[in-house]
């Protein structure tokens, strides 16, 4: 059975500047510098009453989830330049591929057209561009709020600034 835990008046002290401290110590941090568990330091400090203050943790977490957002929003262009630029090649009034010649040798060769197995594979290329891009979309979290929210500040804006312009008496004088 693990020894109790003896709780001193110095100790529960640490426990109150630790959590006051700016930034405050994390729990784990604690334990470590009085040499005890986790759970124990929970413990004492929900017997103190001390709370925890999560914003930091809150803000950090919000930060990284909106770097994450802008590094899909990049991954997700990135997608669409391979798309356009493989369209610009099948579009393009000439094409360079490798025709087979007498003998099976293989030379380059540019053409007004892609050959119809340059053209399947280019267009497997951009559906699987496409399937990524459209994985990327289902990782955004919000399912669209943001867009909803936005829409829905820009009605309230457009409101007050129709309510702005109205006389004082009301719409009818």
């Amino acid at each position: 059975m693990p020894k109790r835990i003896e709780w001193t008046p110095d100790k529960d002290e640490y426990l109150r500047t630790s959590a006051t401290a700016i930034p405050p110590l994390s729990l784990n941090t604690q334990a470590k510098h009085l040499g005890v568990s986790h759970g124990s330091v929970a413990k004492r400090r929900k017997h103190l009453g001390i709370k925890s203050d999560h914003a930091g943790t809150k803000a950090a977490v919000e930060a990284r989830s909106i770097t994450a957002a802008e590094r899909r929003a990049t991954l997700e262009h990135r997608h669409l330049d391979r798309i356009e630029a493989i369209l610009a090649r099948l579009e393009a009034s000439e094409f360079i591929t490798i025709l087979r010649g007498e003998g099976g040798v293989e030379n380059e060769a540019t053409v007004t057209r892609p050959p119809t197995r340059d053209e399947r594979d280019l267009a497997s290329s951009m559906t699987q561009h496409w399937a990524a891009i459209e994985r990327i979309r289902r990782m955004d979290t919000n399912n669209g709020t943001s867009e909803a929210v936005s829409m829905l500040g820009g009605i309230a804006q457009a409101i007050a600034d129709a309510a702005a312009q109205m006389p004082e008496d009301g719409p009818g004088t």
